[in-house]
């Protein structure tokens, strides 16, 4: 029985694009905030900046579709719902980020990362954010197909959900 998603993790994310030399790594932080906790792992396709996003007056792009549902094996449900990719609207420092699920971008890392996902759809680049099982961060292109949640470690062979796990620091 492996573990279950943390609660909260905090790690990097990292650009895998062929001919992107993004010159750095952006910091971000998933969960800490809320029922559901962390964004769940898996492949997540990122739409168009949203500048204001009227439901959480947010900058932003939405992990798979704004205001819809998508799975999460964690969730009591199974689904959950708005998970974004953004800015933390309190310009806290990244060991104080806490979200209700989406991954929270550092102040002094959101424009460049804002402006190169900006810069990679206007190339016509579709992406994803692939969420690992050590809770980091890759985009990279899509292959074209729909979100694809990872079954992580939280629907055990009896059938039960797993319990909220503790905070963890993934940051490498």
């Amino acid at each position: 029985m492996s573990e279950p998603r943390p609660y909260r993790y905090q790690g990097k994310i990292r650009f895998d694009v062929p001919g992107v030399n993004f010159p750095t790594e952006a910091g971000f932080a998933s969960g800490g905030a809320g029922a559901k906790g962390s964004t769940p792992y898996g492949d997540w396709p990122i739409t168009q900046f949203n500048p204001h996003t009227p439901k959480y007056d947010l900058q932003g792009f939405a992990l798979n579709n704004i205001y819809g549902r998508l799975p999460d094996p964690q969730a009591s449900d199974g689904q959950r719902s708005d998970i974004m990719l953004h800015l933390d609207p309190k310009g806290r420092t990244l060991d104080k980020i806490k979200s209700l699920g989406c991954l929270s971008v550092a102040p002094e890392d959101w424009p460049a990362l804002r402006d190169e996902i900006i810069s990679l759809q206007k190339q016509g680049y579709s992406l994803v954010a692939h969420v690992d099982n050590t809770g980091q961060v890759t985009i990279r292109q899509s292959d074209g197909t729909t979100a694809t949640p990872v079954a992580s470690a939280s629907a055990f062979a009896d059938g039960t959900k797993a319990a909220r796990a503790p905070i963890r620091d993934l940051q490498s």
